[in-house]
């Protein structure tokens, strides 16, 4: 009887141990980061910090594999090119870290896929989707601030316009390891619901330029679906991928949603102040 006892204590400690293993989380690290840097982080910075967090897999915000580019800090230095920081931190992470997996995560931005320079494609694809989406909120405002409106609305609008303006002088003058303080990256979260509950309502009421104002509601409608592709994707990766310690690159407007989001799925994201990085 005690020979049986023991056995079934020692398949207790076996079942315990093996579903302790097969449900354990995989560890996500999203770093939010500005793709042109600044004056107190590049390349370098972020280089140091994904070489202190020895990922096993690093996730960059784009919807293809990961290619270095042939004489990429040569163009760079003779300001041929202006590639992001993360391409730049990759170019020589990669040559230094060969067995470290590169995925994309990121959707397409062509409304036409095409089998030719897909690669050159895309890029101009992107290029353009930035362009006209400053574009679409330069003339959006404008209409906005020159239209005769409601005392309250104006109000709403000026606070809006001064929060926004703040927040991204505020980016200029912070360190990589400040911006991705939750306090600080909420902001973007506070902005993008102020875009759909007040300026989206506002844009209704007040703009004459039917044609302006669905640009305006389309580009709303792209960001939510871009980030919850994103989000699918990064899940997705994670369920591949069990017990591996996974570090997102994104741009910083995107990651409060990614951290919210996948936290929701119970997927363990990591914050950079819970690892203790001066950065």
């Amino acid at each position: 009887m005690r020979n049986v006892f023991a056995i079934l204590i020692l398949l207790q400690f076996y079942f315990n141990g093996y579903c302790q293993i097969d449900t354990s989380k995989t560890e996500i690290i999203i770093i939010g980061t500005i793709h042109t840097g600044n004056k107190y982080f590049n390349h370098n910075t972020l280089y140091k910090l994904l070489d202190s967090l020895n990922p096993d897999i690093i996730l960059k915000e784009y919807n293809q594999v990961y290619k270095p580019v042939f004489g990429l800090k040569t163009a760079t230095f003779l300001k041929i090119i202006n590639p992001s920081i993360e391409q730049l931190t990759l170019q020589t992470f990669s040559k230094r870290n060969k067995n470290i997996i590169i995925l994309p995560y990121d959707t397409t931005f062509q409304n036409h896929n095409t089998k030719k320079n897909q690669k050159k494609a895309e890029y101009h694809a992107r290029k353009g989707y930035i362009k006209e989406e400053a574009r679409i909120e330069s003339e959006v405002f404008d209409h906005l601030q020159i239209a005769t409106k409601e005392y309250l609305d104006s109000i709403y609008l000026s606070t809006y316009i001064t929060k926004r303006n703040n927040y991204y002088t505020l980016i200029a003058d912070k360190k990589l390891g400040e911006i991705n303080d939750p306090q600080f990256y909420n902001t973007a979260k506070e902005l993008y619901k102020d875009d759909e509950e007040m300026i989206a309502p506002l844009i209704k009421k007040y703009l004459k330029d039917t044609a302006l104002s669905k640009e305006y509601e389309n580009k709303l409608l792209f960001w939510n679906e871009r980030n919850n592709y994103m989000a699918r994707q990064i899940e997705n990766i994670s369920k591949l991928n069990p017990k591996k310690r996974i570090v997102v690159l994104t741009g910083l407007n995107h990651k409060y949603f990614l951290v919210n989001k996948l936290s929701t799925k119970n997927i363990n994201t990591v914050k950079l102040t819970e690892l203790g990085k001066e950065l």
